[in-house]
């Protein structure tokens, strides 16, 4: 790793052969494990407002983004919140199969979240908030906490893990 100034760092991989540098919006990998802890912990509050300089830096990863957008809608109530919750569904679900997406034609989402392990009722959630009638609060609300462990599985823990092998090497 090598920091470029306080607000962003270059993060390497030694065994990408073709190896690019990526700006992230965290000054240190310490900065990026306070960051999952307090998504995750009982504050987090502290993530969501961490979250304004992370922007303000640039680059997020959308996990990340998706991550906090969810987090910050735990007790979202009433028609509002269900439009939220849907609108964030709709995003999450997108922001994962979307990665997926090459070539010349687009790949039907159902086969892609396969692909992504998505659990296929997060899908028709997605195509029921896009489509027809939005689905009901208690459905987004379950639909929110089974998109944060997707992301914990995915994301967080993949990127933690890697830390972990790097920092060990």
């Amino acid at each position: 790793m090598m920091n470029l100034n306080s607000s962003v760092m270059i993060a390497e991989s030694e065994k990408m052969a073709n190896w690019v540098p990526k700006v992230v919006p965290w000054s240190n990998w310490s900065e990026f494990t306070s960051m999952y802890k307090a998504l995750y912990g009982p504050n987090p509050e502290l993530g969501i407002s961490r979250m304004a300089i992370w922007r303000l830096r640039g680059n997020v990863p959308q996990s990340i983004e998706a991550t906090v957008q969810l987090v910050s809608l735990a007790n979202c109530t009433g028609e509002t919140g269900r439009l939220a919750l849907a609108m964030t569904t709709i995003r999450c679900v997108n922001g994962v199969v979307d990665k997926l997406q090459k070539g010349k034609h687009a790949v039907n989402i159902e086969h892609l979240a396969v692909e992504a392990k998505l659990p296929h009722w997060l899908v028709e959630i997605r195509h029921q908030a896009t489509h027809n009638a939005l689905p009901s609060l208690q459905v987004l609300r379950a639909a929110r906490c089974e998109l944060l462990k997707y992301l914990d599985c995915t994301y967080w823990q993949a990127q933690l893990k890697a830390l972990k092998r790097d920092r060990l090497r």
